[in-house]
């Protein structure tokens, strides 16, 4: 089964556009001498392949994710008899200085804890891809934070040589998993067993903010895919991604973003 699309292009002025998305259900064995011209993430859903570059050869067995920037020579081909893959390539407006600054080198891998996250992204990237128009100015603001994800779960995690970062991603995690609700300070500094002062303290150092900053820009970042889909009300918005009144909501929203969340999904839909 081959569910591939590649859309028109429409924008590419912006600092992440969709060049192709696609299931590939066997993936194809694929030589590229050149290597691409975009970016690209792959994850295996179910078998394994082979990757090789850079005189390198890697496994890719179920779970496992493959990022690789553009003009690397490398190949990938079905290990045995079955290989399942979810992959898209992009590029954008100084998409390659953006990719080094949050940590990608030439290509990247390593097994995800949990494909859900990346998954929930591919499928709504996936969606965007099927319109007519707009395809860009959606599919960006996903892209970006599936790079987000693919950084913290593979490239956070590599670069852990002290206690410090696991009590960061620690923290980082719960706060993913639980941003919807009322977190306090001192309850992420008693799920990582440290105090708060020491907490903010190593946070800081590893993610250059605090706990509670990481928290309101996670919810931000939701709210924006929620606010593109147009379905729910502002109130509803907020309240779902654990904001305690959509004032605040939109007050941390406008700090953030320097528009209000009604603002910001006007500027999108009014593109559609």
């Amino acid at each position: 089964m081959q569910k591939i699309i590649y859309p028109v292009l429409l924008n590419e002025d912006l600092p992440f556009y969709l060049t192709g998305i696609g299931v590939c259900d066997p993936e194809n064995n694929i030589v590229r001498d050149k290597g691409l011209i975009s970016h690209q993430f792959l994850v295996t859903l179910e078998g394994e392949g082979v990757f090789e570059a850079e005189g390198e050869t890697h496994l890719l067995s179920k779970g496992c994710c493959l990022y690789l920037s553009p003009g690397v020579p490398h190949k990938y081909y079905v290990h045995y008899d079955s290989w399942k893959t979810a992959w898209l390539v992009f590029r954008g407006n100084m998409i390659d200085e953006t990719m080094k600054k949050l940590g990608f080198g030439k290509f990247e891998l390593g097994s995800f804890r949990d494909t859900a996250e990346f998954l929930r992204l591919f499928d709504m990237i996936f969606a965007a891809a099927q319109g007519n128009i707009n395809v860009s100015e959606k599919s960006s603001v996903y892209i970006y934070e599936m790079a987000l994800e693919v950084r913290k779960q593979l490239l956070l995690e590599k670069s852990r040589p002290t206690e410090a970062p696991d009590i960061v991603l620690q923290t980082v995690n719960y706060i993913d998993h639980n941003f919807c609700r009322d977190i306090t300070l001192g309850e992420l500094a008693e799920n990582a067993k440290v105090s708060s002062q020491h907490l903010c303290r190593m946070f800081k150092k590893r993610m250059n903010m605090r706990p509670v900053e990481y928290l309101n820009k996670k919810r931000i970042s939701v709210s924006k895919a929620l606010l593109l889909e147009g379905e729910k009300s502002i109130t509803e918005i907020s309240r779902e991604v654990g904001f305690s009144s959509p004032t605040y909501f939109g007050m941390v929203f406008k700090n953030q973003e320097n528009i209000s969340p009604s603002q910001f999904r006007e500027q999108f839909l009014n593109k559609l």
